[in-house]
């Protein structure tokens, strides 16, 4: 099948790119793996990536085999005796070197790096918390708390260079974040009570500055209870119908249980 050049190219340049861009993931999943505090809901998360690039990396390996085999070509040819691929300007056209097996071969290499990190990480990360409902409302009925400071609380990301050599650092506050499970608010209450977990979980687990002071002990366990707590309030803040902690509850299993 023969494919034009350039759309031969925006085709796998937006693929790569697209694969590019869960890169980030990678970063979140290695911070659970070094914290070895695993969820039920980061276990999950790394099964989804997991065959998600499997599924990237499997495409990739049809694509090269499609490509060497001849099927796929973004310039006709034909062979000559000695089966080399003669191009209709009589060049001899060697396929490892050409755009046509290049590409595909980087989309494979882009997919086959992720999956292993994944797999690495998922194979040596076991569930090993646990936290139930009536964990976070006996957190609730004991301990007190500024909402406003979980609120501002934040946690900064590893920090690159620009190519400048400049560090640029991304400061996620929880206030910020957790609102951004709003846009599940609409379309399914289910998703979005699994949204603020799932977040909360997460950025527990990125060790966020600015925790506010209380008398119990600050492990991951108790961090996201409070936070769990905070939710609530931080949200029906910029909901007309309100949410309640009992319900947000209900949602806890087959993600911290």
């Amino acid at each position: 099948m023969e494919i034009s050049r350039s759309a031969f190219l925006v085709i796998f340049l937006f693929i790569l790119f697209f694969i590019w861009s869960t890169y980030i993931t990678l970063f979140k999943l290695r911070i659970w793996h070094l914290n070895r505090d695993i969820y039920v809901t980061n276990k999950k998360t790394m099964i989804f990536y997991l065959g998600f690039y499997l599924i990237s990396l499997i495409l990739s390996i049809i694509i090269v085999v499609l490509v060497l085999k001849g099927l796929i070509y973004t310039i006709e040819y034909t062979f000559d005796e000695k089966g080399n691929r003669i191009a209709k300007d009589n060049e001899v056209i060697n396929v490892y070197t050409s755009i046509d097996f290049l590409l595909p071969a980087l989309y494979l290499l882009t997919s086959l790096i992720p999956f292993c990190l994944v797999l690495y990480y998922l194979l040596n990360s076991k569930v090993s918390e646990y936290i139930k409902p009536d964990e976070v409302l006996i957190f609730y009925d004991n301990y007190s708390f500024n909402i406003d400071e979980v609120a501002k609380s934040y946690y900064v990301l590893k920090p690159s260079k620009t190519k400048k050599g400049n560090q640029v650092e991304k400061t996620v506050v929880y206030e910020s974040y957790i609102s951004s499970s709003l846009i599940f608010f609409k379309l399914s209450k289910k998703l979005f009570y699994k949204n603020i977990i799932k977040k909360t979980v997460s950025f527990v687990l990125y060790s966020p500055y600015a925790i506010p002071n209380g008398l119990f002990e600050k492990n991951h366990k108790n961090l996201i209870c409070m936070y769990l707590i905070a939710s609530i309030s931080i949200l029906n803040k910029l909901l007309v119908q309100k949410i309640t902690l009992e319900e947000l509850l209900k949602n806890l299993k087959g993600l911290t249980y």
